[in-house]
């Protein structure tokens, strides 16, 4: 995770060191833009994973856009997820060695990348939901509903 200062936009504390976001828990952390459409598909899934797990464990999305249109994305999609802004030159992303958007992060305690694609991964997504329950002893339920259809990749 980055070492430096993080300003969170919305739905966090307003600076923290990324190296405080894995000091205690891991961490699930989705990079994504406003205008790739993958992102925008993984939304509600990232959403998803803030709603289940974002009361234990960091859940943040990192936006490569610029305030407003971030603002837009997060209020089309009617997100909650805390948000984190790496505006050009989007140093963040280059220091996670972010190549395309979605990039997903699960960041273990203490800052190893333990798992990651750039991409939308179906099984990869739903292996972090079960990696994040087992970590706060959360019974492992199904992350995606039975009727739901949801593809299984999607490139970045």
């Amino acid at each position: 995770m980055p070492g430096h200062a993080l300003d969170f936009w919305r739905g966090a504390p307003e600076m923290m060191a990324g190296s405080e976001l894995v000091s205690r828990s891991p961490a699930f952390l989705a990079v994504v833009k406003g205008d790739c459409p993958t992102c925008l598909y993984a939304l509600p899934y990232f959403e998803r994973l803030y709603q289940l797990h974002g009361g234990q464990v960091p859940v943040i999305l990192l936006v490569q856009e610029s305030v407003a249109t971030a603002g837009k994305m997060v209020g089309e999609n009617r997100l909650e997820i805390p948000v984190l802004l790496d505006e050009e030159p989007h140093s963040i992303g280059e220091e996670l060695q972010v190549s395309f958007v979605p990039a997903v992060l699960l960041v273990s305690r203490g800052g190893e990348i333990e798992l990651s694609f750039e991409s939308f991964e179906r099984e990869a997504l739903g292996e972090i939901h079960d990696r994040l329950s087992r970590f706060y002893g959360r019974p492992e339920t199904p992350f995606y509903q039975g009727d739901e259809t949801v593809d299984a990749f999607r490139p970045g």
